[in-house]
């Protein structure tokens, strides 16, 4: 079940950092735009024209902590959507304290324009049916995108790496195959 209303204004009150009573909804808190952060740079800007098909992440000015006996969930106000920008973000665990981090893609033929101070995203708290642990992953505590301490590192799939491997197989097929057409096109 979703918190809303006056269980909803407590629990945010308690759990977002920099509250502000006018950015509280009926069944969510929209988080203010800290930072736009180049995922391929890491370079961090205040204002950021995303370009059609570009991708950026968005840091909020808000730190959270999830209630124990709640999930955190990000969802895109109506405004942004109408932009034609879509999103991706997880689901914050319980007692995991954090900015919020949305990566945000321009879906339209228009550039959108993002600054400092925006409201894009919308923070939605949904209660469980019992206390869980605090979550302890490596994300915990990040207040910023490029913290180099809490930096997980990501190992490929295994999976992954069978599909190069096939891919260049392919390609090595390929590249003899039409060696071999050349030399008998040749003695022909």
């Amino acid at each position: 079940m979703f918190l809303s209303g006056a269980t909803l204004k407590d629990t945010i009150e308690n759990c977002v950092q920099d509250y502000q009573e006018d950015h509280l909804g009926q069944v969510s808190y929209d988080l203010r735009v800290q930072e736009i952060i180049d995922p391929f740079t890491r370079k961090q800007y205040d204002r950021y024209d995303l370009r059609p098909g570009e991708t950026v992440f968005i840091g909020s000015q808000e730190i959270v902590t999830i209630p124990n006996d709640c999930v955190g969930m990000i969802h895109l106000r109506n405004s942004v959507i109408r932009m034609g920008v879509s999103y991706e973000s997880p689901v914050y665990q319980p007692g995991h304290q954090t900015r919020i981090f949305t990566r945000i893609k321009n879906e339209s033929p228009y550039v959108v324009s993002i600054k400092q101070g925006d409201s894009m995203v919308s923070f939605m708290l949904e209660k469980l049916d019992q206390e869980a642990a605090s979550y302890q992953g490596v994300y915990q505590d990040q207040f910023t995108f490029t913290d180099q301490k809490k930096k997980a590192h990501i190992k490929t799939p295994k999976v992954m790496k069978i599909y190069t491997y096939l891919q260049y197989g392919t390609l090595l097929a390929l590249t003899s195959l039409s060696l071999a057409l050349l030399m008998k096109n040749k003695n022909d």
